[in-house]
């Protein structure tokens, strides 16, 4: 059991958080389909949010593992990881959730302004990334 507590202090701290986070949005997401009855396009509102907080979190604890086995380049990877939580990751996960609160799609939605705001900020995140 140390062994693996020395090993797990080792991984990249924001994306060990990050996948934390997508942890507990994948089980409010859940909440959502359980108590939201509306739907768009024939799907429970809360299933894009579930979907990509369940593909995030992998991805986050993923790289967080490989981070910390990394033996060169590790400064410089740290930084990575943690620009791919903060400038990527999270404006992406917010733009879907936010549009899920709403009741409307999250991807190639330009309805309103707003709509196309949220999608431009979501679609350059995810394409930065």
């Amino acid at each position: 059991m140390e062994i693996l507590r020395q090993r797990r202090e080792h991984w990249h701290g924001p994306l060990t958080a990050c996948a934390a986070a997508m942890a507990v949005l994948a089980a409010v997401s859940v909440a959502g389909l359980a108590v939201d009855e509306r739907t768009l396009l024939g799907q429970a509102v809360w299933l894009k949010p579930f979907k990509f907080a369940v593909s995030f979190g992998l991805y986050a604890i993923t790289l967080a593992w490989m981070i910390g086995r990394a033996g060169r380049f590790r400064r410089t990877l740290w930084w990575l990881g943690t620009v791919v939580v903060g400038g990527f990751v999270v404006p992406e996960i917010s733009a879907i959730v936010f549009q899920a609160a709403r009741g409307v799609r999250s991807h190639y939605n330009f309805s309103t302004p707003l709509d196309e705001t949220v999608f431009m900020v979501m679609g350059g995140a995810a394409y930065l990334g």
